[in-house]
């Protein structure tokens, strides 16, 4: 006999902690699916480990459809090479049913620095002390931060969070000299004044930020 899907609540497994924008994507759809599909949808944060713990939770499950794990490309690609005996096998174990982009990011300095673009973060790093906060391992923040360090030859140090949320809480407060993650948690920070968005990654200027030039604007390679 076939049971019609669903007839119970589905659980979405948000590999990142609550207030970022991963887990803002998967409380979105959350309320979505359960309009569409008249069932309640539960969002669970299960965040570590650049995502493979709540990824390794989602393997676990049983494959009945009642579970989804919203995660980013970190969790599903770079942490192959990144984590040994990673608990699942990202092509075999998951299918892949909606991808979302999380739009242009902003590489954001603190007030602190006194820097108002990329070649005078440089500067300073050069001068300072200065931390950069990612949202974890292997993430498109931590790539920019090896990447910055080798064209310029700086030693910048790449301090990794369990997510977004916390990592711009802790730029706010003036732990971080800089931190890089999307516009949607950024702005929050931007707005207060904690600091200034000084690069995107885009190859063109974001709508949000059109007066921020992009990486490649101001010499860098990527």
């Amino acid at each position: 006999m076939v049971w019609p899907w669903p007839s119970r609540p589905i659980k979405i497994v948000c590999a990142y902690p609550a207030g970022g924008s991963t887990d803002s994507f998967a409380r979105i759809h959350g309320e979505y699916f359960s309009q569409k599909l008249g069932q309640p949808v539960i969002v669970e944060n299960r965040a570590g480990a650049s995502g493979s713990i709540g990824a390794a939770a989602v393997r676990q499950s049983p494959p009945d459809g009642y579970t989804l794990l919203v995660a980013i490309t970190v969790t599903l690609a770079h942490s192959r090479v990144l984590i040994k005996n990673l608990p699942y096998d990202a092509d075999k174990d998951f299918v892949l049913i909606s991808s979302m982009s999380a739009g242009p990011l902003p590489f954001v300095v603190g007030k602190a620095t006194d820097a108002t673009n990329l070649k005078e973060i440089v500067e300073y790093a050069r001068n300072n002390k200065t931390n950069v906060g990612t949202w974890g391992p292997g993430s498109y923040a931590h790539i920019v931060v090896a990447e910055l360090n080798k064209q310029y030859g700086l030693q910048m140090k790449a301090v990794h969070y369990r997510g977004e949320s916390p990592m711009w809480q802790d730029f706010t407060a003036g732990v971080l000299q800089a931190a890089m993650g999307s516009y949607a948690n950024a702005v929050n920070a931007l707005e207060f004044g904690a600091g200034k968005a000084i690069a995107v990654q885009t190859t063109t200027r974001s709508r949000k930020l059109p007066d921020v030039p992009t990486f490649i604007e101001q010499g860098s390679r990527f």
